[in-house]
């Protein structure tokens, strides 16, 4: 795909428009399972501990995605790309040692729906970034696709294949799924005992 010139000013942002519906999807498919697990727990101390996780989860997963959609921003302007990321820290890099930008549906080990990225790469063909495309509008993918260039097709490939073909663009622990299942493991051990703390320090009062 050919390059547009950057004529004037080009900034895009994530739109929450777009990401809505994934939104209240997500909200929709959860709540009734949380509402359901605290019933079932209404009359053990498990209640508390239960609200409580959930709660922390929402006003995490909240602060997290209002963050992103403030600062999230990607600026092309005096011949460089400049993106800021959700805690405000910017990155330029020259337009004219960016590769191009390509679409991947990459399918990861116990994912079931592959996740969309958009890659923003080097001319050694090295990620420089990515993008998950349903937090932005389509057309200003396509905006950033015209002046960047790169391939236009969007196409449908495994993590592995992604890392081969863009190396940097999947995290080391992804590439190496027994560390990662070893790291998920120690993480749920550490909720459960947590839980536990604290429901026995709640029907021990």
């Amino acid at each position: 795909m050919t390059r547009r010139a950057v004529r004037e000013d080009v900034v895009i942002r994530p739109s929450f428009r777009t990401y809505r519906a994934r939104l209240l999807a997500a909200v929709a498919v959860t709540s009734p399972l949380v509402g359901y697990q605290i019933w079932i727990n209404w009359q053990t101390g498990a209640r508390y501990p239960l609200a409580i996780s959930w709660a922390l989860f929402y006003a995490i997963f909240g602060v997290l995605l209002v963050a992103f959609f403030r600062r999230e921003e990607i600026v092309l302007a005096g011949g460089r790309l400049t993106r800021w990321n959700l805690v405000g820290v910017a990155k330029a890099y020259a337009i004219e040692d960016i590769g191009g930008m390509a679409r991947r549906d990459v399918d990861f080990p116990l994912v079931a729906r592959p996740t969309q990225y958009v890659i923003v790469y080097d001319k050694d063909h090295r990620c420089l970034f990515k993008m998950n495309r349903p937090f932005w509008d389509e057309e200003d993918i396509r905006r950033l696709h015209a002046f960047l260039g790169g391939q236009s097709k969007v196409e449908r490939v495994p993590s592995l294949m992604l890392a081969e073909e863009f190396p940097g663009s999947v995290a080391w622990p992804v590439l190496h799924p027994f560390v990662l299942i070893a790291v998920e493991l120690v993480a749920v051990v550490a909720l459960i005992l947590g839980i536990v703390v604290i429901q026995d320090a709640l029907t021990h009062r």
